[in-house]
């Protein structure tokens, strides 16, 4: 993969959780070069079955070239994310396409999820597709309100997901826009090169419209980049 740029004409939106004391950023035209994921993706990329990288994701993945976390360090530190004192760790950043249908949804992947319970751990979504395919949902657990789980708070994930298993019928299938359990709060939308940020203890999903066809084809799938890092 040659050098990534980002693009000097791009532009950052922030946009207020007032749910919590957070918020999102959401890049749009993020990259010179965006093509050159997709070409990654198309010709050398080995992706791998879903949920054999260790975590939930319905999909298949490859971790991206170092190419990828250069430029989210770029970006972090352009952003302004990171002060003098703190430190950036960039964990992983995996090549990602949702491709399991409903019906074959475990039920940890029929609920918001958190990727931790660390404040300050964080994620971001690069997608490679546009608002066709959905982009993503935050969520509130209507319950206690939360949209950012904690240590203290992690039985209400616990909680929700035994809830999921005692009434299959009732959650048969990604979670949409809102269910008995949680609301969404807020919708990013997807756009080819915008890439999106969000604590990663963020109850999120992604958004899966009706007729999405689950396709492993990268010129015809849910293409994106999912990146995890830390800031302390």
């Amino acid at each position: 993969m040659q050098p990534l740029q980002l693009n000097p004409n791009r532009k950052t939106t922030v946009i207020p959780v007032q749910e919590e004391s957070a918020h999102l950023l959401v890049v749009d035209n993020l990259l010179v070069n965006p093509e050159e994921i997709v070409l990654f993706a198309r010709n050398t990329a080995y992706m791998q079955p879903a949920i054999n990288d260790g975590t939930a994701y319905p999909g298949i993945r490859d971790r991206v070239p170092t190419a990828y976390e250069k430029m989210m360090q770029a970006l972090v530190s352009d952003l302004a994310l990171v002060s003098d004192d703190q430190t950036l760790s960039i964990h992983r950043c995996m090549l990602s396409m949702v491709t399991t249908p409903p019906d074959q949804l475990a039920s940890t992947q029929k609920i918001p999820h958190i990727d931790s319970i660390d404040p300050y751990e964080f994620a971001s979504v690069h997608y490679l597709f546009d608002a066709d395919y959905g982009g993503t949902n935050i969520y509130r657990h209507k319950q206690s309100q939360k949209v950012c789980i904690d240590e203290a708070g992690f039985g209400i994930f616990q909680s929700s997901l035994e809830d999921v298993r005692a009434n299959p019928d009732e959650f048969s299938g990604y979670i949409g826009d809102s269910n008995r359990l949680f609301e969404c709060v807020h919708h990013i939308e997807a756009k080819f090169n915008r890439l999106v940020i969000y604590k990663g203890n963020m109850l999120h999903s992604p958004c899966i419209k009706p007729n999405f066809g689950f396709s492993d084809d990268v010129t015809k799938g849910r293409l994106s980049v999912a990146s995890f890092f830390r800031i302390d």
